[in-house]
């Protein structure tokens, strides 16, 4: 559910524009905005968590899903859509690193591979199951329509999620925590040079695989000539290659090191971002590079992931949470970089500008893993 949030608008994007008397690259401003405010509230949510505790919060984020969605299934225009970003920041804060962090703080070695996996595949569900759903339901009902049954089950996920999590333990003696105990959990991290180069590869890998990701649906309705149920295909498509990706990520063993491989991984997914945008004459072509991006970053993710918080000095949450905030920054230069270069040179430029991102980013995360290795060394 958290990443339908911010997939769901892309594959409306055409219908969204004639209803609302908008552009695209508007549109996808509205993503941006709901990147930046998840970005804002992340670093709270992080601290919070690991003092009090997950289940409240992440029910807490569904909940704000559910305003989102419905809201978007009721907006009668532009400024009423960039609205929703309000309770889809809160949203977006909250679940966007929590679920990796309580993983991550579940287990370790072996296991925190495998569950980082399995976490991160489960993002893969809003392509291969969301999407398809939002597409294949708005022939019947519309793009109102589907948004509401949004809100609906994201009402039912908060319950579910509220019955099936542990229940918070309380980790302090009561007392309140404040905006300096927030500010001093991020002390450990931001004095760390290995981490912060990895936050970078980070900011990086945000710009090229979701300022991807914002453009898709658009991309794939204005230069593939793709409708609206075939890009709908095309996304439950790639999410399977991002699910499978994140599956072998964690049942494979790694012969070589962690970062070695989330490096490479990167890398290919720069190169498939080109592939897949520059080949938008030969629609077989761009799927395969569709799929490409897809099983290369999502095991890029896993092993990065795994690397980062087999690395961090802070708590899990803190950790997670601050990469999910840069993770929002990202997405959001992303989508406005994303926007200046459609409008001034059209897709081809994206597709360049995305993949030397991505590729940045591979440089940042051989950097830093070199960095780790001669920390343990020592």
């Amino acid at each position: 559910m958290s990443t339908l949030m911010y997939a769901s608008l892309a594959p409306f994007f055409s219908e969204l524009s004639e209803d609302l008397n908008t552009s695209t690259p508007a549109l996808g401003q509205v993503v941006t905005a709901r990147l930046l405010l998840s970005a804002g509230l992340a670093l709270m949510a992080g601290p919070i968590a690991d003092r009090y505790g997950y289940r409240r919060l992440i029910t807490m984020g569904l909940l704000a899903l559910a305003v989102t969605f419905l809201g978007v299934s009721v907006t009668q225009s532009y400024l009423m859509l960039l609205l929703t970003s309000l309770p889809g920041g809160i949203a977006g804060g909250v679940l966007s690193g929590l679920p990796l962090a309580m993983a991550a703080n579940s287990f370790a070695g072996d296991s925190r591979l495998k569950a980082i996996s399995y976490t991160v595949a489960a993002l893969s569900s809003s392509a291969i199951v969301g999407i398809p759903a939002l597409t294949t339901a708005s022939a019947y009902i519309g793009w109102r329509g589907a948004f509401l049954a949004s809100g609906i089950v994201a009402l039912g996920c908060a319950v579910f999620v509220r019955w099936a999590l542990p229940a918070d333990a309380g980790r302090t003696d009561g007392t309140r925590i404040t905006v300096r105990a927030i500010v001093a959990a991020y002390k450990p991290l931001l004095a760390d040079r290995t981490i912060m180069r990895l936050y970078g590869s980070t900011f990086l890998r945000s710009i090229g695989w979701l300022g991807f990701l914002t453009y898709l649906g658009a991309f794939l309705a204005d230069e593939v000539d793709f409708s609206t149920a075939q890009i709908g295909l095309v996304y439950m498509i790639g999410g399977t290659g991002y699910f499978a990706g994140s599956l072998m990520a964690g049942r494979r063993q790694v012969t070589t090191s962690i970062g070695t491989v989330a490096a490479g991984m990167t890398f290919l997914t720069g190169l498939m971002v080109a592939l897949a945008i520059g080949a938008s004459s030969i629609p077989w072509l761009v799927v395969v590079g569709i799929c490409g991006v897809t099983l290369t970053s999502s095991i890029a993710w896993v092993m990065f992931t795994t690397l980062l918080t087999s690395t961090t000095p802070a708590g899990q949450g803190t950790t997670m949470s601050l990469n999910s905030t840069v993770v929002s920054l990202g997405s959001a230069a992303g989508g406005i970089v994303g926007g200046v270069l459609i409008a001034a040179s059209g897709y081809a430029l994206l597709g360049a500008g995305l993949s030397i991102a991505l590729i940045c980013s591979a440089i940042l995360i051989v950097t830093g893993a070199e960095r780790v290795a001669r920390r343990r060394e020592d």
